[in-house]
């Protein structure tokens, strides 16, 4: 473990040397909502207040001061007639589908109430308030087992206390091993990745796309990010991260800082900025990492910086990196998946963000394609695909056959499976 001057003069001198390079403005940008400006504006400087105001918060206190800002946001936008209108026609129609035991929650949010209100299409709302029933009827059920099992801890830390004499090992009793608490482990995974900061090669994700995701693609995006910056930390190499094109009071930010409650730390080991990469790198130094393009990537460069797109694009693709990278003049690359992996019948070619930099992450420790491409979903690939439906061919062979179980098929391919 490091011991703490070491700690401090690790702290001192990447703070140090990072803001020598960059300097950190906040960015102004709207939100992507259909609620009217000022509301967005009055949004946003009150989560910014309430940030800069405490650093050392945790993610239950920044998710009640969301939902009391949404709260405030839904009376605003509710003191217009026609809204007001709108509003009471949608619990209406959640009333009826309650009443016809669609799968609806029992209690909806401001926060789940303003992306209803954000959805046009009946379809996308019965969707998401599928989503809220799942959700609610998983957290009830971890609840339950939590009640469970704190029953019976309580049940045998009764029967434990009984005094027989004997020597007991275990929590609160003798142990041969010190504890070892998650604070402990933050912190030296941190102090590695503080090191990095000086010494190991940069990958940048580039933030700049708030105006084109909705909010729920703003919020994967914002999960993404977190595993990805999980992954790289626990890696054995891992590598130094850049959010370049920040938006300091966009939903992007309130995300992330909900998830990951020290973002705005001084020694979080990750360097966050509002500048462009090009005001960081020079510019032939940069590649972007782009599935549109024509050119593959062959090997890793550690002279080079690579720029992952912080882009959800779920309901309508674009090529929107391609374009920005033309615009900016700046080198393109892309995986070559084609060449090392056979693909499935329909299914998607798109990386998220952590399986994106878990792969730069491999090959820049391997130097072998074939290593960092097991990151990509085996349900992508062509022989899970078939084995899949293989096995639903199988089940509806089964069932509609009143003998025994039909053989294994063994000739099952997809050009051969209208035979079937």
């Amino acid at each position: 473990m490091f011991n703490s001057v070491r700690r401090r003069l690790l702290i001192s001198v990447g703070n140090f040397l990072v803001r020598s390079v960059h300097e950190e403005a906040l960015s102004s940008s709207k939100l992507r909502f259909s609620a009217k400006a000022h509301l967005n504006n009055t949004y946003r400087r009150l989560y910014s207040q309430i940030a800069i105001k405490d650093q050392n918060v945790t993610s239950a206190d920044l998710k009640n001061w969301n939902d009391k800002l949404n709260e405030e946001k839904l009376h605003a936008f509710l003191a217009d007639p026609e809204n007001n209108k709108r509003f009471q026609i949608l619990e209406l129609e959640v009333d009826v589908l309650r009443h016809n035991a669609e799968k609806v929650p029992n209690n909806i949010t401001a926060t789940d109430w303003l992306m209803l209100l954000d959805m046009k299409s009946k379809t996308k709302r019965k969707k998401y308030l599928d989503f809220l029933w799942t959700k609610e009827t998983l957290k009830e059920k971890n609840k339950a087992k939590k009640e469970l099992k704190k029953a019976e801890f309580a049940r045998k830390k009764e029967m434990e206390s009984e005094d027989t004499g004997e020597m007991k090992y275990g929590l609160l009793y003798n142990t041969l091993f010190m504890r070892i608490y998650e604070s402990t482990i933050n912190r030296f995974y941190n102090g590695k990745l503080i090191q990095n900061i000086m010494f190991e090669p940069k990958i940048v994700f580039d933030c700049g796309y708030d105006d084109y995701m909705n909010q729920r693609e703003i919020h994967n995006c914002a999960k993404q990010i977190s595993i990805a910056f999980a992954d790289n930390r626990i890696h054995v190499n891992p590598l130094c991260l850049y959010l370049c094109n920040f938006n300091y009071n966009g939903l992007l930010k309130q995300y992330l800082h909900q998830n990951i409650p020290t973002l705005l730390n001084d020694d979080f080991p990750v360097v966050i900025t509002s500048q462009s990469y090009l005001d960081i790198f020079p510019k032939n130094q940069l590649v972007y990492l782009t599935p549109h393009c024509r050119t593959e990537l062959t090997e890793y460069d550690p002279d080079m910086t690579y720029i992952i797109g912080a882009y959800i694009d779920k309901a309508d693709s674009q090529p929107l990196s391609l374009a920005k990278a033309k615009k900016e003049g700046i080198c393109m690359a892309k995986f070559p998946i084609d060449k090392y992996l056979k693909w499935g019948s329909s299914s998607s070619k798109n990386l998220t963000i952590n399986q994106s930099l878990k792969i730069m992450l491999d090959l820049r420790h391997t130097r072998d394609w074939n290593e960092a491409l097991k990151n990509v979903p085996n349900r992508k690939l062509k022989s899970t695909r078939v084995l899949m439906l293989k096995r639903k061919v199988e089940k509806c062979l089964f069932q509609s056959s009143t003998q025994s179980k039909p053989n294994v098929l063994k000739d099952f391919t997809f050009q051969n499976k209208k035979k079937y």
